[in-house]
């Protein structure tokens, strides 16, 4: 492939060879052949066979990461002294500077930020930034995961997801439809 654009079937064998001699050219045939190539059937039978979920055991993960965003919300309010809406930016800026005076550590087109590497710099001096990061990472476990996977079973009871070789610059196997690479299981709501 030199950057050109192919737009019917019948020049698909123009691709293949221009694609086999880059192949040669960089040296990446061997790997190609060797590993990439005997693959496919691997991870074609991966996607087909899919991945069990247990609906019910999902449900209940829910029910109890909700019983712990509902008491990391409370801690907030009484750390806090104040009711807000946690997932607002706007309203958590104002608690953050006005309410409890902390410092700004880098400010945005619409005000003061409240993103994670900013409130990860004022944890160490309060506890209810801590809770705050604490709240935002459970409940993206929650949405993300625990109920936005149940999106995704069919009526096989499992989720088929597509597995990519070469999605990535670092040559590692990718997963979407849906992306079950980044639930982060440093933490236990993760690991469940």
């Amino acid at each position: 492939y030199n950057g050109e654009v192919f737009s019917s079937l019948e020049e698909l064998p123009a691709l293949a060879d221009n694609m086999e001699k880059k192949m040669d050219e960089i040296g990446v045939r061997k790997l190609y052949e060797d590993m990439e190539l005997p693959l496919i059937p691997i991870l074609a039978e991966m996607q087909l066979s899919g991945i069990r979920l247990d609906r019910e055991e999902l449900n209940r993960l829910n029910e109890k990461i909700s019983r712990q965003i509902g008491e990391i919300e409370q801690r907030i309010y009484l750390l806090c002294g104040m009711e807000f809406n946690i997932n607002s930016t706007k309203q958590l800026g104002s608690v953050r500077f006005e309410t409890l005076g902390l410092p700004p550590v880098k400010k945005t087109k619409t005000g003061y930020s409240t993103a994670v590497d900013v409130l990860e710099r004022l944890a160490p001096i309060a506890p209810i930034v801590e809770k705050i990061l604490d709240y935002r990472q459970i409940a993206k476990i929650q949405s993300t995961y625990v109920m936005g996977l149940q999106d995704w079973i069919l009526a096989d009871g499992k989720i088929h997801t597509r597995y990519l070789q070469d999605l990535t610059q670092t040559g590692r196997l990718s997963s979407v439809d849906p992306n079950l690479q980044n639930i982060p299981i440093r933490l236990e709501q993760g690991r469940l």
